[in-house]
């Protein structure tokens, strides 16, 4: 198969601008040498969407593609060159999907997921996808883990150490309780359970010798997928289609 003098702009995921234009062999050579990860979507002149770069190209083996060989010299004395397009083709907007500027070649990191569960802080309706609600389950427990510290410290010591790490670490748990709680609702959501087994789940957690039940639940559900399309929660940000 040999390169088309088609162009394309490149979505790397994780990122959030677009690279290009590149030519197929520039794109070849990215893969080739592994700058090019899987979930990578294209776009070019004709498209109406980005297109995943493995259904757009079968790169199993560096023969599938080869160099453009040239075209036949004009038989007319005066050598004709291709005329060249005056601007490049302008590229559809950046994917986006609800709740966030990704859409399926790939899901944000934890940092990211966190921010968007803080911009959502008291959003009860709507879906999360795993990765947020463990994006805020981990700030939650980083933030328990401190404040265990500094207590330990305190009624150890008594020093200005543990006088710091809970002066850090209390606000941004009395600060978390809100959108962790809306973030739990809507991944129950994202399952297709109703919201209100939170209520069950946070008086299951008050029971002394049930926590455990609890807390083996709160796993269970980070580690359930999304369903896919829409439910009567609204449409998944994983499978929107």
């Amino acid at each position: 198969m040999t390169a088309s003098n088609r162009i394309y702009y490149l979505a790397k995921p994780g990122a959030t601008q677009q690279e290009g234009p590149y030519s197929e062999q520039e794109l070849y050579a990215l893969y080739a040498s592994r700058q090019l990860p899987v979930g990578s979507r294209l776009w070019t002149r004709g498209w109406s969407d980005w297109k995943p770069f493995e259904r757009v190209f079968n790169w199993s083996s560096p023969q599938s593609i080869a160099p453009t060989a040239p075209p036949p010299l004009p038989s007319s004395s005066q050598p004709s060159f291709p005329t060249q397009p005056s601007m490049a083709p302008t590229p559809p907007p950046y994917p986006t999907q609800p709740g966030g500027p990704y859409s399926g070649y790939g899901q944000p990191n934890l940092v990211h997921s966190f921010v968007q569960c803080m911009k959502k802080y008291a959003v009860f309706s709507g879906r999360s996808t795993r990765q947020e609600y463990w994006s805020m389950s981990l700030a939650a427990f980083i933030l328990f883990f401190v404040c265990g510290i500094g207590v330990g410290i305190v009624e150890t010591d008594g020093n200005a150490l543990g006088a710091l790490l809970l002066l850090i670490s209390v606000p941004g748990i009395l600060a978390l309780i809100i959108p962790y709680w809306a973030v739990v609702v809507r991944r129950l959501h994202d399952i297709g359970w109703s919201g209100f087994v939170a209520i069950g789940l946070f008086l299951l957690g008050c029971i002394e010798g049930l926590n455990v039940i609890a807390f083996i639940l709160f796993i269970i559900i980070g580690c359930i997928d999304s369903q896919r399309g829409t439910n009567q929660y609204g449409p998944s940000e994983k499978y929107p289609s």
